[in-house]
């Protein structure tokens, strides 16, 4: 990739970065009951056309396309504040973490089809979707947010309405056996609401139009610790088999040398556990709005900036396994939920001291190891109670982008293709001419010199060189030439 087509790069990344800020957060407010009067131009949700019925709004006239004005740079900005309930940050061991239910997880509701008069309006922003190839922006029940048609795998929904950092696909002809509503949470929505308020929300929601929810079941359910530490130790013990499952598929994905997942299990499972390096996926996301979030938990001042080890432990339950534990809804959950994790950090899964004895079927002598212990009362503080699970904080979130998130959005990008240049650098060697590696970075940043402020190429530059000289003690990087080992950092 050549500098020319760096810089291309960089800049659709900003593009989609700037496009999850702006695009995501405006829902969110409208949830929340935080719409400003005046809704600033430019604002998602201000050129969204309500639906004739059931919304008390006009109608959208037959030809007229969706607009798509973002406003300008001198448009006005509003802030607004409300309250929300964040996943408190705990310390076990010197570590801190936080967890709770993660955002990918998918609520079933079951009731009545949506009145035939909406459904020929919903079907008309479809077909407009499926024009132009991209969601429509429409006010649905007094709520803003983008249709268009469901997705190939979705079998049966024929309509895809996201708001709010929820994704709610929604079901033409519903029975006792075809919910109306599937609900995919969202990262955005779980990070600020509680599942079960959610959950009601839709409901309510549904109810605009008609549609009386009957019951509903937990489709899937993923429950997650984030803790500020390198995988390292987890990984060792889980390639080594140092570890008792009852389900014994594994899958370890590794870059550049390094152990980046290792999996138990998969999607289709009852029930499948994984620990990933959270940290690369942060990264590789290129969602500022969710890497702010989960970074700015640990840093040690508030609004600052933590650039740390992340990693996650997740257990991923499908419906088949709920049922055994009776767990329909997120009311069952919250009576159950210490049990549940109970069973699956003691019994379902643990890391041990030692590889466990097989071949003579004496696993369960092995004696759990210090740091699955220290993620065993993770899991039990997290699910405990609601009352250490969630704590209320504010926040002040801006309708549109601002110079500082601009800013942050450079630094953040520094750090992800300081990696990118660490690996390239790493891989390539220096070029004939050149007597370091720290000549060698300098000619691979050349090209950003001018494109990041320089804050953000000044880290560019210093976490490259520290990753190169990481990467040079622990003897990865063998392809270069021995006289050009002595890096001056």
């Amino acid at each position: 990739m050549n500098y020319t087509q760096n810089l291309e790069f960089v800049n659709s990344a900003l593009e989609k970065i700037e496009k999850d800020l702006i695009e995501r957060r405006r829902p969110v407010l409208v949830m929340l009951g935080a719409t400003p009067t005046n809704v600033p131009q430019g604002t998602p949700g201000a050129d969204a056309r309500p639906l004739t019925h059931g919304t008390g709004g006009p109608a959208a006239r037959a030809g007229d396309p969706p607009s798509t004005n973002r406003g300008s740079e001198s448009s006005q900005i509003e802030k607004f504040q409300w309250e929300s309930r964040r996943a408190a940050v705990l310390e076990e061991g010197g570590i801190k973490y936080y967890g709770g239910v993660d955002g990918s997880s998918e609520v079933l509701l079951f009731g009545n089809a949506f009145p035939a008069i909406i459904q020929a309006e919903l079907d008309k922003y479809r077909e407009k979707a499926v024009e132009s190839r991209k969601a429509v922006p429409v006010v649905l029940g007094g709520v803003s947010g983008r249709l268009s048609a469901a997705p190939r795998g979705s079998v049966g929904y024929s309509w895809r309405f996201d708001c709010g950092g929820l994704s709610l696909f929604l079901h033409r002809s519903p029975c006792d056996s075809i919910p109306v509503c599937k609900i995919v949470l969202g990262f955005h929505a779980v990070d600020q609401i509680e599942p079960g308020a959610l959950v009601k929300w839709v409901k309510n929601w549904l109810g605009k139009f008609k549609v009386s929810i009957e019951r509903e079941h937990i489709r899937r359910l993923d429950l997650q610790i984030t803790a500020a530490c390198d995988m390292e130790p987890y990984a060792a013990a889980g390639t080594s088999g140092r570890y008792i499952t009852y389900q014994q598929k594994k899958r370890t994905d590794e870059e550049a040398g390094r152990v980046q997942t290792i999996t138990w299990g998969n999607h289709e499972s009852p029930i499948s556990f994984k620990i990933y390096d959270k940290t690369t996926e942060l990264f590789n996301g290129g969602d500022v709005a969710k890497f702010d979030a989960i970074t700015s938990r640990f840093s040690e001042k508030p609004g600052g900036e933590w650039l740390g080890h992340l990693t996650r432990f997740e257990f991923s339950l499908t419906r088949d396994f709920l049922k055994k534990f009776e767990i329909n809804t997120f009311e069952d959950f919250e009576e159950k939920r210490l049990a549940l994790v109970n069973y699956l950090t003691f019994n379902w899964f643990r890391l041990t001291q030692e590889t466990p004895d097989r071949e003579n079927k004496h696993q369960s002598r092995a004696l759990t190891s210090k740091i699955w212990e220290r993620v065993q009362t993770m899991f039990q503080r997290v699910f405990v109670s609601p009352l250490a699970t969630f704590a209320r904080v504010k926040k002040e979130v801006s309708a549109l982008l601002t110079e500082a998130k601009v800013e942050q959005t450079f630094l953040i990008l520094a750090g992800y293709y300081s990696r990118l240049l660490a690996h390239s650098i790493i891989k390539e060697g220096p070029a004939p001419g050149e007597k370091s590696v720290s000549e060698t970075v300098a000619r691979f940043t050349e090209a950003y010199r001018d494109f990041f402020p320089k804050k953000a190429f000044q880290r560019l530059v210093k976490k490259t060189l520290d990753k190169v000289k990481d990467f040079l003690s622990e003897k990865r990087a063998r392809t270069i030439p021995a006289e050009l080992l002595e890096v001056p950092f």
